[in-house]
């Protein structure tokens, strides 16, 4: 009961005298300790008591300090005035004040004020694609990212692409934990990872490869020559080319299928994407139709018809 008296008699004397400090912030991590630093010195003869959120909850008075309520065997109070908060919880956060005087002079009453933020070690979110993200990314069309952190208490995503800093926050196109494309390119293509921070930790996703695909037009094959071939003698070259990303040429003589064995000879690259088909030698049977259908994961286009003109002895 002394303890109390005493702590109503101090607020009554601080009410009276007006000397409170700017408000210090502090953060703490869940489940760690926390010290609630006081900033200037003390006479040895001092009178120390803490309050959170008003009650009076740890207090030092030489030589021992007393912690109570919820701060009971879980805090210290040291000679300069700190108070240590040992295993914090979500129920710690809030406003703790610092009142201080010098025993025996009334006009040395000090009282700083402190607001306890308490967060939680942040653990990895999963970046994926956001709900209505059609897969595969084709270019042209509307895409977003998600940074999924659940229920954890984020104040920053970032955003990266290669391992560079895309943007942050509300930095278009990053809108929060979203990361929007409107419309997504080719050159969006990559590897994506967001990273999540709050005042006490930060962590990094999972890896996301993004390919975004140009769909396939244009598709024309053009032959080498124009002229008769003589079967069993001459070769022809067909040259197929088209338009998009990552495609793949299949060829067609008679409706079938071409395969690279001899005498037939198929070759391809992406960059400008195209296809050769060799025929070395011909034969009467390599007259035609002969197509060439390029394709990738958006679409599939198949080519004009052309033909040989073949002699045979």
């Amino acid at each position: 009961m002394e303890y109390y008296r005493c702590y109503v008699l101090f607020i009554l004397l601080l009410a009276l005298s007006g000397n409170m400090a700017a408000v210090i912030n502090v953060v703490a991590t869940l489940g760690r300790s926390v010290l609630l630093n006081l900033n200037y010195e003390l006479p040895a003869s001092s009178l120390i008591q803490w309050n959170f959120n008003g009650p009076l909850v740890a207090q030092y008075f030489t030589p021992s300090f007393h912690c109570y309520h919820q701060l009971t065997g879980r805090c210290e109070v040291y000679r300069n005035g700190s108070l240590r908060i040992d295993n914090v919880s979500y129920a710690d956060e809030g406003d703790y004040v610092l009142n201080t005087q010098v025993l025996g002079s009334p006009d040395s009453i000090k009282s700083t004020e402190y607001q306890l933020r308490v967060y939680a070690s942040l653990t990895a979110p999963t970046l994926r694609y956001s709900a209505g993200t059609n897969n595969p990314l084709i270019s042209g069309t509307n895409v977003t990212l998600q940074c999924d952190a659940g229920n954890q208490s984020v104040t920053t995503y970032t955003f990266s692409k290669d391992q560079k800093m895309i943007c942050s926050d509300s930095q278009p196109p990053c809108r929060g934990q979203y990361l929007d494309f409107t419309p997504i390119s080719e050159s969006d293509s990559g590897s994506y990872t967001c990273t999540i921070q709050n005042p006490v930790s930060s962590n990094t996703s999972n890896s996301l490869t993004l390919t975004v695909y140009a769909p396939v037009s244009a598709v024309t094959v053009t032959s080498n020559t124009s002229g008769a071939l003589w079967a069993g003698q001459d070769s022809a070259s067909l040259y197929c080319t088209a338009q998009g990303s990552a495609i793949t040429f299949f060829w067609t003589l008679n409706g079938n299928p071409v395969s690279s064995i001899p005498p037939y000879y198929i070759t391809q690259s992406d960059s400008p994407p195209h296809s050769y088909l060799t025929i070395s030698p011909v034969s009467k049977n390599d007259t035609g139709p002969i197509t060439c259908t390029a394709s990738n994961q958006a679409n599939s286009v198949t080519s004009n018809a052309t033909s040989l003109n073949i002699n045979c002895k």
